[in-house]
């Protein structure tokens, strides 16, 4: 009788185990073409939620949940991003089936149609893709100069600014570094202007970074700035600045001191170009007379006529002087 009772417990355990049978399914989550990390992914049968996924930084999820019930056999899917519209699919498995078919789904989200076609105000942000690294397998140096890369920057930029007498209630002292979470690809010039748009970001910044076989103390970094602000047919083109940093650890302060001066050339042009851009009503003689001392500043810093930034500063000043009458 005992046996025949352990038996029967063990019947009962193995047909539990087959009614928790769990289910997969896996996918990528982008818009335009970008892939969205924090993307949240619920699984929802018969009013009750089954499992829950955040996408990775490359888009990606995979999600397990007990497979379906036979008579409640359809799960419903719903997909949601900040600022994007949710997404909602069904899935559903055959009487004859454990799981659904459906292992695997792809979804493009849609920007959600509260958000203004004209994209977000335009502030002073200049938001910044994890670089991509060449050259060795150690992730924890693409991690720690990723996440350190944003000081680095602005120090740069900052120091650059004082370094020209800029007065900080001209404005600009408000800008700031921020990190994007999805990869991005210099390639991608325009779902980066895009995306920078709808953001109403100062600039898109890409990159990669390479160490050195020859110098494994010294990284190649490449990093492409698409400034996002247009006046009228006026716009910055995407500028790559190359630049060799050192591997290990330094002070924001020090490395910054290391970056090229066109970080904040192109910081302060593009806020200049977004002023002119966002400015309502009549222009006040200080007004104008301020952004043509800070245009002056950075022109005093070309090293020749060869300078990249020599034409539009010359535009740009035109523009000023043209709305003086």
């Amino acid at each position: 009788m005992f046996k025949r009772a352990q038996h029967l417990s063990f019947c009962l355990l193995m047909l539990c185990h087959t009614a928790q049978a769990a289910c997969e399914l896996s996918g990528k989550v982008e818009a335009d073409g970008v892939p969205i990390e924090g993307a949240q992914l619920t699984l929802n049968n018969n009013a009750r939620i089954m499992a829950s996924v955040s996408t990775k930084n490359d888009g990606s999820f995979t999600i397990t949940y007990p497979q379906p019930a036979p008579t409640a056999p359809t799960v419903h899917i719903q997909l949601s991003a900040q600022g994007y519209n949710d997404d909602l699919r069904t899935i559903a498995r055959r009487t004859d089936d454990i799981c659904p078919q459906e292992t695997r789904l792809n979804f493009s989200l849609a920007l959600n149609s509260s958000v203004s076609p004209e994209g977000a105000a335009p502030g002073l942000t200049i938001y910044i893709a994890p670089y991509k690294l060449y050259g060795t397998q150690d992730l924890q140096l693409a991690a720690r100069f990723n996440t350190e890369l944003p000081e680095f920057i602005f120090h740069k930029i900052m120091s650059f600014k004082t370094s020209l007498g800029i007065h900080s209630d001209s404005g600009f002292g408000d800008v700031s570094i921020e990190k994007l979470t999805q990869p991005l690809s210099p390639a991608q010039g325009s779902k980066i202007r895009s995306l920078g748009h709808q953001m109403g970001a100062l600039a898109m910044v890409a990159g990669e970074m390479e160490v050195l076989p020859e110098a494994p103390n010294t990284m190649e970094v490449s990093s492409s700035i698409k400034p996002i602000p247009i006046y009228g047919d006026l716009e910055l083109n995407m500028l790559v600045i190359e630049e060799m940093l050192p591997t290990a650890a330094v002070r924001p302060s020090k490395i910054g001191k290391k970056l090229h001066d066109y970080w904040g050339k192109q910081a302060i042009i593009a806020y200049v170009m977004q002023r002119l851009a966002i400015h309502q009503g009549s222009w006040s003689a200080t007004d104008l007379n301020e952004l043509n001392q800070v245009l002056i500043a950075v022109k005093s810093t070309l090293r020749d006529e060869s300078d990249p930034f020599k034409n539009i500063i010359d535009k740009l000043q035109a523009v000023i002087e043209g709305k003086r009458s």
